[in-house]
């Protein structure tokens, strides 16, 4: 839908319940119960991953059967086949909520098979790996391919911050470089519309950029304290609604992503979404400089290195021309989506010498 004029008014569905805890595990599903009973749903399955989320998931159903009929599944992976078994099994039971436990995968499934059985979708994420806990988007594999397509937002959203600090730190401090990738993307979004007619929704694209810079303005920010937690949480939040609000990923996704679903689908190293993101954020804002575009400020870059994220290709086993060759097959990624890998003055030897600047 395109919008004219000032006095358009736009509609954004957000979580019907929103609640960030920090207390006993009592405490969580006391809410939980609450949220699901004001909603009059008679039958919840509750979908997880096979390891620890599976015992919180099973936790959880246990204090539910009082009141409500319980049916679990087990995700293995982001695939199209998983999201059509758990719409089967939500169909079957006659489900009216379907619950996800656990970290990116698993959410992004169950928002498909939510969206595509119209019930109401409820998010308990064990970790903080994304901002996929509210965006519209996910990220599914098919046919060998990963895509990205337009998926269910929570209507029930509970974070346990005592849940979300007992994840593994690499988890956490991957959620931390997809939403400092955000003021790469902006970046993007900026560029296209100078150089396009691409449309710039500016409250979604301030949406994006308070949702990291709370954290970058924040020098002792720690993913290992409880409130640095919440502020990071809060701002994967943000990030997933400002991509609901403009009807678009382009707040929080450009070049940085583009290159990061290359690398996945060229099979290259063993990094972890954000990671990825991180790493490319950093090689665009040396490319930018380069071409004489728009960069982001020193702050940016001391934050990344001060917080231990992975910052350089070697970190995550990519070699520099496994990496260039990611960048070179990136824009084939969304070719309708343009970024500043569609600036006129790019050479192969401009990419090379970013790379070089931005990792040697």
């Amino acid at each position: 839908m395109k919008f004219s004029g000032v006095t358009q008014n736009r509609f954004l569905t957000i979580p019907k319940v929103l609640k960030i805890l920090s207390g006993e595990t009592a405490e969580l599903i006391k809410q939980i119960i609450t949220a699901f009973n004001d909603s009059e749903n008679n039958c919840v399955t509750i979908a997880s991953g096979p390891g620890k989320s599976k015992e919180i998931a099973h936790s959880i159903g246990s204090a539910l059967m009082g009141s409500f009929e319980v049916r679990y599944c087990e995700i293995i992976d982001n695939t199209i086949e998983q999201a059509v078994e758990v719409d089967k099994l939500c169909a079957q039971t006659q489900s009216s909520i379907l619950l996800a436990v656990g970290g990116g995968k698993v959410i992004d499934v169950c928002k498909v098979s939510a969206n595509k059985r119209k019930i109401d979708f409820a998010v308990l994420p064990t970790c903080l790996s994304s901002d996929c806990i509210t965006s519209p988007v996910a990220v599914i594999k098919e046919s060998g391919k990963t895509k990205s397509i337009a998926a269910a937002l929570a209507d029930f959203v509970f974070i346990d911050l005592n849940l979300i600090s007992s994840a593994p730190e690499r988890l956490n401090l991957s959620g931390l470089g997809d939403l400092i990738s955000n003021i790469s993307a902006i970046l993007d979004w900026d560029y296209a519309a100078k150089v396009s007619n691409t449309h710039i929704d500016d409250f979604a694209k301030l949406l994006s950029i308070s949702s990291c810079n709370a954290l970058i303005k924040n020098n002792s920010f720690k993913c290992s304290n409880i409130a640095d937690l919440k502020l990071m949480a809060e701002g994967l939040l943000i990030s997933g609604l400002s991509m609901g609000f403009s009807g678009d990923s382009r707040p929080a996704s450009g070049a940085e992503h583009l290159i990061s679903h290359a690398i996945d689908k060229l099979g290259y190293g063993n990094g972890l979404h954000g990671e990825q993101v991180t790493i490319t954020s950093v090689f665009m804002n040396a490319l930018r400089k380069l071409l004489n575009e728009d960069t982001f400020d020193q702050e940016v870059s001391n934050f990344i290195k001060d917080n231990g994220l992975k910052n350089k290709p070697k970190h995550i086993s990519i070699s520099q021309e496994e990496f260039l060759e990611a960048v070179t097959i990136s824009q084939g990624m969304r070719p309708d989506r343009i970024t500043v890998l569609n600036h006129p003055d790019l050479t192969e030897n401009i990419l090379k010498k970013a790379y070089l600047n931005a990792f040697i």
